[in-house]
């Protein structure tokens, strides 16, 4: 068959190619075929954490007072050197906010007496669980502190947070009384003493960096590439030391094969040697070279001699002596070039060896240099490590006491503001409890409940899009390729037909049923090729895979074929799981293994069926090498000697992703058609096929979207109705199933005949 792809150019789409790039998500595809997944994994997520919402956040009822802090102009607070950054007054109402909130007040109100009757006081940790209630924020661009507390007792909540109103109020008088105590001088003492240290342990450590010999700094006097630059010379040392021995032994060896020859020579000088290139070197050596030149000259002038002369005369018999006595030279000039050769080559192999031992020994002597170079640099280096440990403790210790101290100097920071306040604080008022309780944190809750519950529906769904990659409809083949989808054939269970419905005969047995006019679109997408100038008269059926319905429409075809008056030859080239004879209802009889063997058959191998004009083939029942008949000149030569007798003949081949028949009779084949069963191949199984079939050479006239089903937001139901609409609303059961036809009376035909030779 001639490669038609230009010549049928006509029946694919402007610009048609097959697509290579990946699926990978489609949003169109995953809203249509997930959504419904998505929504009910929302459901079944968001229920039962919104009802957890529901019944577990509380509504508490949140108590507030705000506390005025007024600035204080006219104090400056310097204290012997600390100097107090201009941001002291946020400082101060800062700190102020955390002593509200902290355990300092909190731990004061636990001695009221009506707070000593709350449940929560008469436990342990009753101040932990005030500090996660209380809050004490700094309204910003405000001298305002808010103070809050969350309770699901209104009137707890108002009791608490005026019990904390007092208590701060009474702390603010306590620290105005303090200003006279002693704190600052013990903490002064302390911070002098702690100078001492400090200066002390940094005088140590200038001393045992003299003593040790060691730079300023952290650094121990050895650079980490200098180590490196000895272990990189220790391993090339090795390196070359492994490599050495390694060529010695290839010596040893080499010498030891060479005195083999030689000894072979000596006890049969005659005998050729191949080995090592000894007899290249011969056929170069001037003197033999010249005797082998000198004996074709003789053997030229003895074969005319022959030609002209008996055998006994003289002349022949003079040059025959010649000849041989020449051949005897050439023999002997071999032998002794041969024993040069091995001698040369014996000495030459047995100088690499003393150049290799040599190596060895000069590698062994570098080695052993660098390894005692490392050591030596390891053990300066661990020396050198000891002492910069001993600096490195006493740098902790200085580190420790440097800590100490910037404690002290923060505490009588500390004691200067509680001392001098740049702000006065002002109280405004009662707790202020509101009647209804605060719903934020329920609302909070509730949308991280939804955002979860979306998250994980949409995630599921992207998975799922990603795990499940099955095509299912003619919208999935056009990421995939863009090759027409010729037909779409719905499955049983979605046309009117009726449960136990013979696929493979639906357009005989329901000819006005959807899935039967999809058959005939195909049928009309062949047909119509003749308006090419190029028609299609052998067709392959395939598939990605297994289960897709290639079967299914191979016989439909033929039998719509057959059933327009077109004489139609259907081929099973199925041999590991035929079913065309199967469908026909034939028992399996012999077929193309037989043909393509040239067995004496009784029978023709083409069968008439029950439809006029329609005869099938099976692969035959001697069938066992049939794959590898099927790309032999005599399956060109059938296929060539049916298109003269069938107006069609349509190929069944197996799965082209699991067998080989398929692309052994891509170029057989005028055009290609590529059945798709929903939900059986994906995307990747489409795009190998189509890429295994055009690499061979296919015409691909266009996908079959085998079986599809009703998708979520799909038109196919609504297709089926409207057109069993057109046909007055019966359904495809109820109408009358057409007569069979009986097969004509004609001669079968034979395309080869019981001697195996083609008519």
């Amino acid at each position: 068959m001639a490669d038609l792809n230009g010549e049928l150019a006509e029946l694919l789409p402007e610009g048609s190619t097959i697509a290579r790039e990946g699926v990978g998500i489609n949003v169109k595809r995953l809203v249509k075929l997930r959504t419904r997944f998505m929504v009910l994994t929302f459901i079944a997520v968001a229920v039962p954490l919104l009802a957890a919402v529901a019944l577990l956040v509380p509504r508490p009822y949140v108590a507030t007072v705000q506390i005025e802090f007024n600035p204080i102009e006219s104090r400056i607070l310097t204290e012997e050197g600390r100097e107090l950054s201009p941001n002291t007054y946020e400082n101060y109402v800062n700190t102020q906010a955390m002593l509200i909130s902290g355990y300092t007040i909190l731990a004061r109100i636990l001695d009221h007496q009506d707070i000593q009757e709350l449940p929560f006081a008469q436990q342990d940790g009753a101040v932990g669980y005030l500090m996660k209630h209380v809050e004490a924020e700094v309204e910003r661009n405000s001298q305002l502190v808010t103070v809050t507390y969350r309770d699901a007792d209104r009137e707890r909540a108002g009791l608490i947070l005026n019990a904390i109103k007092e208590e701060y109020a009474e702390y603010l008088k306590e620290q105005e009384s303090k200003k006279g105590d002693v704190r600052r001088e013990t903490l002064e003492a302390k911070e002098k003493e702690i100078r001492e240290d400090l200066e002390r342990q940094r005088r140590d450590i200038v001393q045992l960096r003299k003593e040790k010999g060691l730079p300023a700094g952290d650094q121990t006097g050895e650079q980490p590439l200098e180590t490196e630059s000895y272990r990189t010379n220790l391993a090339q040392a090795e390196a070359d030391f492994t490599t050495a021995q390694t060529a010695l032994r290839e010596a040893q060896s080499l010498v030891e094969r060479t005195q083999e020859l030689v000894t072979q020579n000596t006890s049969n000088p005659g005998a050729p040697v191949f080995a090592q290139g000894i007899e290249d070197k011969v056929l170069l050596n001037p003197h033999v070279t010249l005797l082998l030149e000198q004996l074709a000259m003789a053997e030229q002038a003895f074969s005319e001699l022959q030609e002209n002369f008996v055998e006994t005369a003289p002349q022949v018999e003079i040059a025959q002596a010649n000849l041989e006595a020449l051949q005897q030279r050439v023999d002997a000039a071999k032998t002794r070039a041969r024993t040069e050769n091995l001698r040369s080559a014996l000495s030459q192999a047995e100088y690499d060896v003393r150049l290799r031992e040599a190596n060895v020994a000069d590698a062994s002597a570098r080695r052993d240099q660098f390894q005692s170079l490392l050591e030596e640099h390891l053990a300066r280096t661990v020396s050198k490590s000891s002492d910069m440990a001993e600096v490195d403790e006493l740098n902790r210790a200085a580190e420790s006491t440097q800590f100490n101290l910037t404690q002290i100097q923060a505490a009588l920071l500390d004691l200067d503001i509680e001392r001098n306040a740049p702000a006065r604080a002002n109280i405004l008022g009662d707790a202020d409890v509101p009647p209804n309780p605060d719903m934020m944190d329920k609302l909070k809750f509730a949308i991280l409940a939804l955002l979860v519950a979306t998250t994980l529906s949409v995630g599921g769904g992207i998975l799922k899009e990603l795990t499940d990659q099955a095509i299912r409809s003619a919208q999935d083949i056009s990421y995939v390729t863009t090759a027409p989808v010729i037909a779409t054939i719905p499955h049983t269970s979605e046309d009117r037909l009726p449960g136990q419905v013979n696929v493979a005969m639906v357009t005989q047995d329901f000819p006005t049923s959807m899935t039967s006019d999809e058959f005939r679109q195909v049928v009309a997408r062949i047909v119509s090729s003749a308006n090419t100038g190029r028609p299609i008269k052998t067709c392959m059926i395939t598939s990605p895979a297994r289960g897709d319905g290639k079967s299914t429409l191979a016989c439909n075809l033929a039998i719509v074929l057959a059933q327009a008056g077109h004489r139609v030859l259907l081929l099973d080239v199925d041999s590991r799981n035929p079913s065309v004879e199967r469908n026909f209802g034939l028992r399996p009889g012999a077929g193309i293994a037989e043909m393509l063997s040239g067995e004496q058959l009784r029978h023709d191998p083409d069968r008439a069926t029950d439809f006029e004009n329609l005869y099938v083939m099976g692969p035959g029942l001697n069938h066992g090498d049939l794959v590898e008949r099927l790309a032999s000149p005599e399956m060109r030569e059938f296929l060539a000697g049916a298109e003269q007798l069938f107006e069609f003949i349509i190929l069944d081949t197996p799965a082209t992703l699991i067998t080989s028949e398929t692309r052994l009779l891509t170029h057989m084949a005028d055009a290609v058609i590529v059945v798709v069963g929903a939900g059986v191949s994906s995307f990747g199984m489409l795009r190998r096929c189509i890429d295994s079939l055009e690499s061979n050479g296919a015409v691909l006239l266009g996908i079959v979207l085998n079986a599809v089903r009703q998708a979520p937001g799909g038109y196919l139901r609504r297709n089926i109705d409207l057109y069993y609409s057109q046909k007055g609303g019966r359904g495809a059961s109820g109408q009358t199933v057409a007569p069979t036809a009986a097969r004509r009376a004609e001669p079968s035909i034979v395309l080869v005949n019981d001697t195996g030779d083609d008519r």
